[in-house]
C-alpha cells in the first residue's frame, strides 16, 4: 500500500480485510458486490486470497490481472471428534467412490450452506462451520476414508475427517495469473497441480527486480539439530531415559539456553506450549510468521516446531500422488525456512554468524542445500541410540530443477522411439533421423512438459480458461491478493 502511494501519480486503491469491513463472511460479501459492479476508472484492489473461493461468480474475470503475494493454500485436513452429532454434516452429503479406499463427497442439499452461513451465530454449529464451507464451496473437491466414514455412520466411529484439494479452477479466466513465493517448488499447490497438468512459468523480469536470487553469505550460517530421526509430535514427547523424566523437547531446550548463552534469539513452538521455556529477552515468533521483519535484529533461532500432518492425511496425499518426502516439504520444512527467513539471515548486508538449531537432521540438511556453504552439526543431548532411520532410495537428483530436467531428456528418448516405430511401420523411409529427432523434442506428452515447469519463486500460472480470455489482453483491473 505504501509502496503504490509513493508514486508521483498513484492508482486508486480499494482495501478490502477484516479491519476495514469486519468479519471474513462481510469481506467476501463486500468484495462480491464490489466485483460485480466495478468502476469505469481502473483500480488496485487488495484483499487477502484467503476470500478468493468464496466470491462465488467473478463478473468480467477477464478484465482482472490476479497478483497473489505467498502460495495459496492448496489441501485442508479437517477432523472433528463427533460420534453423536456427526449427522449435522453427513446427513446433507452423499458420498461416491473414488478409487478403493476414497470417495468424493457431494452436499445434497441447501441445508449445509445454511450451517456454514451460521447467521445465528449458534456455538455448536460455529465449530463446524469452517468445515461447512469448505465442503460447500464449489473450488473445493472434498474427499472422506471410505471405511472410517461408514463406520461413523454405523455408530462404530467417532471421528470424520475431510481431505480437500483446492481445484485450479479458482483461477481460471484471469487475464493474467501471477503467484510469488518463497521455494515455491515445494509448496502444495506446486505439487498438488503439478499431479494435474497445472504448469506454473518462471517469470525473469519479475526476478531481476529481486534483493536476491540466491542466499548470499551461506557461510555465516551454521545450523544445529538434536536427532536423526523425523521431528515429530511422538517424537519430540518421548522421554530420554533419564531420572528426570525429561522429554526430547526438554532436552532441546535446555541445549538452546547453553548454545545461545545470551538469551537474545527468536524461538517458534508449537501451539500447545503454552509456558514460554525462555525468559527474555528471548521472543516467539507468531506461529504464522510469514512476511514479518520486525525480527530481523535476530541472528539467531530455535526452530521447536512438529509440523506432520496426520496419518491419515498422509495416506490421503500418497493416493493423490504426492510421497511422504514432499508433504514434508510442503508442511514442515517450508514453514521452518518462512520462520528463519524472518531473521538476519535475510539481510545479505548482515555479516555477523548467525546459529539455527532445528530438532532434526532432515530439516537441517534441506537448510544447508537452500544456504550454500553453511555448516550442519549434531548437538549431544544424551540420547541413547539416536541414529538414523533408512531414508529410503538414495536421491537420484540434487534439485527438483535436474529431476524435471531428467524426465524431459527420457521423455524426448521415448518419443523419438515412438516416431521412429511409426515411421518404420509406415515405411515412411524418406523421412531422416534428423527430422524425427526434431519431430520427437517439439512433440506434446511428457509428465513434466505437460505438468510443471516452474524453476522458483514468482510464477505466472496458465490455467485453462472457462469463458474468458487466458491472457495476452490488457485488463481494467489489478487484484492484489
Amino acid at each position: 500500500m505504501e509502496e503504490v502511494q509513493a508514486r508521483a501519480d498513484p492508482p486508486p486503491v480499494r482495501v478490502f480485510h477484516l479491519g476495514t469491513i469486519g468479519g471474513e463472511a462481510k469481506v467476501s460479501k463486500a468484495l462480491a458486490d464490489y466485483i460485480q459492479n466495478p468502476p469505469d476508472t481502473p483500480e488496485i484492489v487488495l484483499a487477502t486470497h484467503q476470500v478468493l473461493p468464496h466470491i462465488k461468480h467473478f463478473a468480467n474475470r477477464s478484465d482482472w490481472h490476479l497478483l497473489i503475494d505467498e502460495a495459496l493454500q492448496a489441501v485442508r485436513y479437517q477432523q472433528h471428534r463427533i460420534p453423536q452429532t456427526h449427522n449435522l454434516i453427513t446427513d446433507h452429503l452423499d458420498v461416491s467412490q473414488e478409487g478403493a479406499i476414497y470417495g468424493r463427497v457431494s452436499v445434497r442439499d441447501i441445508a449445509l450452506h445454511e450451517i456454514a452461513q451460521n447467521q445465528d451465530q449458534d456455538e455448536i454449529l460455529e465449530t463446524l462451520a469452517d468445515t461447512s464451507r469448505v465442503l460447500a464451496n464449489r473450488y473445493w473437491d472434498t474427499f472422506v476414508n471410505l471405511e472410517q466414514y461408514e463406520r461413523l455412520k454405523r455408530g462404530q466411529g467417532k471421528v470424520l475427517a475431510f481431505h480437500s484439494v483446492l481445484k485450479p479452477e479458482i483461477l481460471a479466466g484471469f487475464a493474467e495469473v501471477f503467484m510469488a513465493g518463497a521455494n515455491f517448488e515445494d509448496s502444495a499447490i506446486y505439487k498438488v497441480w503439478g499431479e494435474q497438468g497445472i504448469k506454473f512459468d518462471p517469470d525473469p523480469e519479475f526476478a531481476k527486480g529481486l534483493r536476491y536470487s540466491r542466499h548470499q553469505n551461506g557461510e555465516l550460517v551454521t545450523i544445529f539439530y538434536v536427532t536423526e530421526q523425523q521431528w515429530s509430535r511422538k517424537r519430540r514427547e518421548a522421554t530420554c531415559g533419564g531420572e528426570d523424566g525429561a522429554t526430547i523437547q526438554d532436552r532441546m531446550v535446555r541445549a538452546a539456553k547453553e548454545l545461545f548463552s545470551s538469551g537474545r534469539f527468536v524461538w517458534l513452538a508449537n501451539k500447545s506450549v503454552v509456558e514460554n521455556p525462555f525468559p527474555a529477552p528471548a521472543e516467539r515468533l507468531p506461529n504464522k510468521p510469514h512476511g514479518l521483519n520486525s525480527f530481523a535484529e535476530f541472528d539467531d533461532i530455535v526452530f521447536l516446531s512438529s509440523l506432520n500432518p496426520p496419518t491419515d492425511h498422509f495416506r490421503f496425499l500418497l493416493f493423490r500422488g504426492i510421497d511422504g518426502g514432499e508433504v514434508r516439504a510442503f508442511t514442515y520444512f517450508a514453514e521452518a525456512y518462512q520462520a528463519i527467513m524472518r531473521t538476519s539471515i535475510r539481510n545479505p548486508d548482515n555479516q555477523l554468524p548467525k546459529r539455527i538449531l532445528v530438532p532434526d537432521r532432515g530439516l537441517a540438511e534441506y537448510l544447508h542445500d537452500i544456504f550454500l556453504g553453511s555448516r550442519i552439526q549434531k548437538l549431544d543431548i544424551g540420547l541413547v541410540g539416536d541414529v538414523a532411520k533408512n531414508r529410503g532410495r538414495p536421491r537420484k537428483h540434487h534439485s527438483n530443477l535436474e529431476r524435471v530436467a531428467q524426465q524431459r531428456q527420457q521423455a524426448r528418448e521415448r518419443k523419438i522411439q515412438i516416431w521412429a516405430k511409426q515411421l518404420r511401420l509406415n515405411s515412411q523411409d524418406t523421412i531422416g533421423e534428423e527430422d524425427c529427432r526434431k519431430r520427437g523434442e517439439n512433440g506434446e506428452g511428457s509428465r513434466a512438459e505437460n505438468g510443471i515447469s516452474a524453476k522458483s519463486g514468482a510464477t505466472r500460472t496458465p490455467i485453462p480458461a472457462q469463458g474468458g480470455q487466458q491472457s495476452g489482453d490488457c485488463g481494467q483491473q489489478v487484484m492484489a491478493a
